[in-house]
């Protein structure tokens, strides 16, 4: 039976705070789905400057998901790029970033604009849990 004091991951949130909790990037799974008829691709880009492989959509209702797979912590800039195939290259037509600080899956949309929408999220934030990247982003502002 698992409880909240033998969940890994409340240990893990337990661990000593000054040490980055790389595990976090493993718990982040980016889903798209298509709600247009016309063809693209996605390529979402992790902060650990892992990529996905092309994520292809041709046709209304195709789906695709991208779980990380590297070492790295997932708090941080996030981006998710749609793009069309244009002869023999590659377009970008619409490009989003978020930052991300917890764990869960997150849903995204692509209409006929293109542009990725968030329809849902099963997403836990959780922003003091990878000082690594807090630490990071507090000296950034501080600019």
């Amino acid at each position: 039976m698992v409880t909240l004091y033998n969940c890994p991951l409340y240990m893990l949130l337990m661990l000593n705070t000054s040490i980055c909790i790389q595990c976090l990037l493993f718990q982040i799974e980016i889903d798209f789905s298509s709600i247009t008829s016309k063809s693209f691709m996605v390529r979402i880009s992790a902060p650990n400057n892992e990529m996905s492989n092309l994520l292809v959509f041709s046709t209304y209702g195709t789906t695709g998901y991208f779980c990380p797979k590297m070492d790295g912590c997932g708090h941080g800039m996030w981006t998710f790029e749609v793009l069309q195939q244009d002869g023999s290259r590659l377009v970008t037509v619409a490009s989003q970033t978020m930052y991300l600080d917890g764990v869960g899956s997150l849903f995204f949309t692509v209409g006929d604009d293109f542009e990725p929408r968030l329809s849902s999220r099963e997403f836990l934030r959780l922003p003091s849990a990878c000082r690594c990247c807090c630490r990071q982003r507090l000296f950034d502002e501080s600019l």
